[in-house]
Parts: structure tokens; C-alpha cells; sequence
């Protein structure tokens, strides 16, 4: 699954490309998102790709965002510039979905170790390509997977983040 914006610099342009170098494998890809590059990404995919492997579905609220990530077996976030954070990797993540990731992207630090998912360097089509065909190769994600992403993900809700800064801070005021 990508989940994000329609945008130049979300990547998905690259993965399409990427995912060229794929199509002697199987699988299937859902867009979920808007914006200005919808059409054009969508004649991308109609040109380039099987009838039928890349499916665009509009913008979603977060709860049926959530709900469609947690069904899937990968996310990519593909980002070619600086992302930000990418609160995306952490969703997925919390839902036991691996990812692939762009080194544009802060989460890609939540990536280190490789059975949680895998960076590549942002705008590299070759090593986006190296890296799924690995995740597609390995096929669907085992319950199992799920189960230990979902397990270690526990440390990076917000209840957990909050429950850091409040140690901190209590170390720094309060020796």
C-alpha cells in the first residue's frame, strides 16, 4: 500500500517505476490518497502495469485509513525529499505492517532492525526495486509478523512517547 499524497515529492511516480522491475512477481498494489498528480499517476499505472495490480482509492479518513493499512502486507513511502517524520511508518507499524522507506524520511530510524522493514536511499528506482522484490518475494505477512511488529510498536505510541518526555523533563527539574 502507498497512503499519502498525490504530490511530486511523495515519490510515487518512482515506485511505479520501481515496481516495473516486478512484474514477474506477484502482487498488487493499493494507492490511497489525492491531490494534484492523481490522473497522471493513475495513467502511470494504466500504461505501465497488468490491468488490475494497482488499485486508487480516494483520500480516507484515518480510522478507514487505518482499518485498509491494517489488511495489508507492506506499506512504501517512497519520499524523495525531506518528509518530516512520515507518521505513516508509525501507523502501519502499530497496525504490524512492515514498511519500506525512503532515507528522506525521519521514521526510517524506526526501520533498523530488517524483519520490521527496510530503507533504500530516497529517488534511487534501482534499490526501491532491490527492496521489493525481497518483501514481495518473502509473499504475504505471517500472522506472526504481524503479532511481533504490533509488540514492539508498543514503544512508539503516543502514550509511550509521553510517558518518555515525562522522565526527562522529571530528571532535568527534579534531579
Amino acid at each position: 500500500i502507498f497512503l499519502g499524497r498525490l504530490v511530486e515529492g511523495k515519490g510515487l511516480g518512482k515506485f511505479l517505476l520501481a515496481l516495473e522491475g516486478c512484474q514477474d512477481l506477484h502482487w498488487r498494489l493499493t494507492v490511497v490518497g489525492s491531490g494534484p498528480l492523481g490522473n497522471s499517476l493513475q495513467r502511470v499505472a494504466a500504461d505501465r502495469h497488468p490491468a488490475g495490480w494497482i488499485t486508487f482509492l480516494p483520500f480516507m479518513e484515518n480510522p478507514a485509513a487505518l482499518q485498509t493499512l491494517s489488511k495489508m502486507d507492506l506499506l512504501a513511502l517512497p519520499s524523495q525529499g525531506k518528509e518530516g517524520w512520515g507518521a505513516v511508518v508509525n501507523e502501519a507499524l502499530m497496525c504490524g505492517v512492515p514498511v519500506l522507506c525512503s532515507d528522506a524520511c525521519g521514521a526510517a530510524d524506526l526501520l533498523q532492525e530488517s524483519w520490521r522493514g527496510e530503507v533504500f536511499p530516497a529517488g534511487s528506482v534501482p534499490r526501491l526495486t532491490e527492496c521489493l522484490r525481497r518483501w514481495i518475494s518473502r509473499g504475504r505477512t505471517t500472522p506472526e509478523l504481524r503479532a511481533r511488529i504490533r509488540s514492539w510498536s508498543e514503544c512508539i505510541t503516543g502514550e509511550s512517547g509521553a510517558r518518555y518526555l515525562e522522565r526527562i523533563l522529571r530528571c532535568v527539574y527534579e534531579n
